[in-house]
């Protein structure tokens, strides 16, 4: 008896806190009259309905489930007051008194609960999640939005990857793995566009919030992709939402904009805006510190709008509108006068739109084809003392690919990848072999920099059409019974500017350890056209080839999580290049037409690049961290200097991220960045020229000397107030938190008999604020 009592009172009791912790509905019989109730449930800020969570009516112990728009509704409701009780996982519990009058208009009731946290612990998603290409890096949009230094930014985070060098401030071109800036091509959706940040780096040309990924291919990418030697940098739009209206407004310390998403039938149009005032501001931080040389300052703006569609049941339309405007000028009247090279006007200028349908339909099961297009102009002009360069240029490039799996061991993809430009060059430029961006040692495939000298001027107007056509194969073959995967793939470019088709085979591989550790491999070569100015017959040669680079790669990825969701990730690459056919610049005569004229240019140029990139990532929220290391050497070769140290090489790169949420909405993060010094070429005097009326310099050995290490702790902390309807958030970023003043370039006085070091950022704080509705 003691025992059976003992068990009836030990049931009853865990029968009430089972009802604590969730109340279960019962029958019970209500005397009186009663009640129809309905409402919707919504998460908090966001207003998305929340489909499938139980609502309680207490003490009648009455509840519904919602339906897929987060509708409900109780029948047999007593009048009278009673008190509403929701109990979802991840999401505060909801209580809420109430009553409802017998005969009176039961009002639908809206309900939102809100999120446990609202930080979002999206991390990089690497190689394995796309087996077309091995080292692929896909970033999600909310990829390190939170790091100190990304300004909200996806597009950011590729300079914190491995085989990223850091660039310079005054330009936001990437350099890959050793390779030059101009080495490195930008795709939107596909389509190129010449540039994806804007000058100095802040931010993408490409509103955040409009972006699903962003992809970043290294050494050895597939044949989809060619016409660079050095890597990929992509960006892939989104699909709006199509449940209801949504919006964004934004402001910060050096830029403001906003985006709006707009159902339209089955599909959304999205649309925004973003300009900076970063010149203003610097402006008050150079007038205020005395350490502050960075002499020019960028302005942008940009415009996008995204349409996107369903067609029929298996076919997708979407159409991306984009533009961008950038300047970069002087911050003061007077910027540089120490300086023999800054006297006189500098600015550049880059604008550009794209117009980009594409459309996607998938015939069956094994059969999917893409189709797209990117149309618009380019404008581009740079100004340095009375010397000016400027581009016009019409672009059209079409896209089409046909994915057809044949077997569960074989998918074969065959496309198109072709582009048509129409430029006009209008140009004043030194008549000697260096001209200006992208020329100096080692040319357009080395990277070198471009020295205004003071020979005869060439004042002209040239247009020349460049067809570039390109058709790629690419298998996967899964080896039936073994853990290899091999991705044997052609590509094949021609290039009427220089008159050249290139054949240019790769070979990928890939083999499975076991379900969490991958070998991988990769040889290929690869092209890409000289630059503009140097395929001009007027001030470059118009017997110009393509300019080639073979790539060898020897990687591996280890998850040390074995499926669970803390712990690990490792992955790590070897990679060698070498490059020939490069550019450079000659001094030579050449007989052309019966006249001896100057080469000024010819592809006897050469280099080579190797090193070590690799990437630790941890992730045990609340916390995430990654550490990312690069070791390479970079070095070029020209028949009338040699070899020496490519002028973007940078032998160490370091950069530590972390980030944790600290609950309530607060989160803060921190990055760390080491980065070797820039090689550059010594002064070691000046000569007065009475032809020039000025001092020209002497230099010393090609890139004999460093600037010295960049070191960097940034800093940010990131709230968000979250209200019924919508979300606040706020940011400070602070850049060079210790104000160290790293050493960007080294200035000269007017006979170079004296030197001074122009330092880049000092201490720079950003407050900036968002709302989300």
């Amino acid at each position: 008896m003691r025992i059976g009592s003992y068990w009836r009172i030990s049931l009853f009791c865990f029968a009430g806190l089972a009802f604590a912790e969730e109340p279960t509905p019962s029958a019970v019989v209500v005397p009186g009259p009663t009640v129809e109730l309905k409402g919707t449930l919504l998460e908090k800020g966001t207003r998305n309905p929340l489909a499938g969570v139980n609502v309680f009516i207490l003490p009648h112990k009455l509840k519904a489930t919602t339906d897929d728009k987060g509708e409900f509704t109780i029948k047999d409701v007593p009048a009278g007051a009673f008190q509403w009780v929701v109990n979802a996982s991840n999401y505060d519990r909801f209580e809420k008194n109430d009553e409802q009058t017998a005969g009176s208009p039961a009002e639908p009731r809206v309900f939102y609960l809100k999120r446990a946290s609202y930080e979002v612990y999206e991390t990089t998603v690497y190689g394995q999640a796309d087996k077309r290409e091995l080292r692929k890096r896909t970033l999600s949009p909310r990829e390190f939005t939170k790091a100190p230094g990304s300004f909200g930014d996806p597009l950011k985070a590729v300079q914190n990857l491995p085989g990223v060098a850091r660039p310079s401030p005054l330009t936001a071109r990437v350099s890959i793995e050793g390779s030059a800036p101009q080495d490195t091509k930008y795709l939107l959706d596909g389509h190129e566009i010449p540039l994806i940040f804007h000058f100095g780096g802040l931010t993408s040309v490409v509103f955040p919030e409009t972006l699903e990924r962003v992809d970043f291919l290294a050494s050895g990418y597939g044949p989809e992709n060619s016409r660079a030697l050095g890597g990929i940098i992509g960006a892939g739009t989104r699909a709006g939402r199509t449940d209801k209206f949504h919006g964004l407004v934004f402001a910060d310390l050096t830029q403001a904009g906003a985006l709006f998403e707009v159902p339209i039938g089955r599909g959304s149009l999205s649309f925004g805006g973003r300009r900076s005032y970063v010149g203003d501001v610097l402006k008050l931080v150079a007038g205020s510190n005395s350490n502050f040389d960075l002499a020019v300052a960028p302005s942008y703006g940009d415009l996008i709008a995204v349409y996107d569609t369903p067609v029929g049941n298996s076919d997708k339309l979407r159409i991306v509108g984009i533009g961008s405007k950038d300047a970069l000028k002087f911050l003061f009247d007077s910027p540089v006068g120490k300086d023999a090279n800054g006297r006189g006007a500098f600015s550049n200028d880059t604008n550009f739109y794209r117009f980009i349908p594409q459309w996607t339909s998938k015939h069956s099961e094994d059969l999917t084809t893409r189709v797209s297009m990117g149309a618009g102009q380019d404008f581009i002009r740079l100004d340095v003392l009375d010397n000016f360069f400027e581009l016009k240029q019409t672009s059209v490039s079409l896209r089409g690919e046909a994915e057809y799996k044949f077997s569960p061991w074989l998918t074969s993809i065959l496309g198109t990848d072709n582009r048509f430009s129409s430029p006009s060059y209008s140009f004043r430029l030194p008549e000697t072999g260096s001209t200006g961006p992208g020329s100096g040692p080692g040319g357009g495939g080395s990277g070198g920099q471009g020295i205004l000298g003071n020979g005869t001027k060439v004042a002209t107007v040239a247009t020349a059409d460049s067809t570039e056509l390109g058709f790629f194969l690419r298998n996967q073959i899964e080896v039936a019974g073994t853990p290899f995967t091999l991705l044997p793939s052609l590509r094949v470019d021609h290039y009427t500017v220089v008159k050249e088709t290139v054949v240019a085979p790769r070979l990928a591989a890939r083999f499975a350890l076991d379900d969490y550790t991958t070998l991988r491999s990769s040889v290929g070569l690869y092209s890409q056209t000289p630059q503009p100015q140097q395929t001009d017959p007027t001030i470059g040669s118009g017997e110009l080839k393509a300019e080639k680079s073979w790539h060898w790669t020897l990687g591996m990825e280890k998850d040390f999580r074995a499926g669970a969701s803390r712990g690990f990730i490792l992955s790590t690459d070897l990679f060698y290049k070498t490059m020939h056919s490069l550019v450079v610049a000659s001094q030579d005569y050449v007989t052309r037409n019966g006249s001896l004229v100057p080469e000024r240019f010819n592809n006897t140029g050469a280099g080579k690049a190797f090193g070590l990139s690799t990437s630790v990532k941890y992730d045990a929220q609340p916390w995430t961290a990654s550490l990312s290391y690069t070791l390479s050497r970079s070095t070029r070769f020209s028949p009338d200097r040699g070899e020496n140290l490519f002028n973007n090489d940078q032998t160490h790169v370091l950069v530590a991220l972390a980030q944790v949420d600290l609950g309530n909405d607060w989160s803060i993060g921190s990055r760390l960045r080491f980065v070797s010094g820039n090689p550059f070429t010594p002064v070691t005097g000046g000569v007065f020229s009475s032809d020039a009326d000025r001092y020209l310099r002497l230099r010393g050995p090609f890139f004999s000397r460093r600037l010295d290490a960049f070191f960097a702790l940034d800093v940010r902390v990131d709230k968000k107030w979250i209200y019924d309807t919508w979300i606040l958030s706020a940011y400070l970023d602070i850049q060079n938190l210790t104000n160290r003043g790293n050493v960007e370039q080294v200035s000269y006085s007017y006979d170079f008999a004296r030197t001074a070091n122009v330092t880049g950022l000092p201490i720079f704080p950003t407050l900036g604020f968002k709302g989300e509705f």
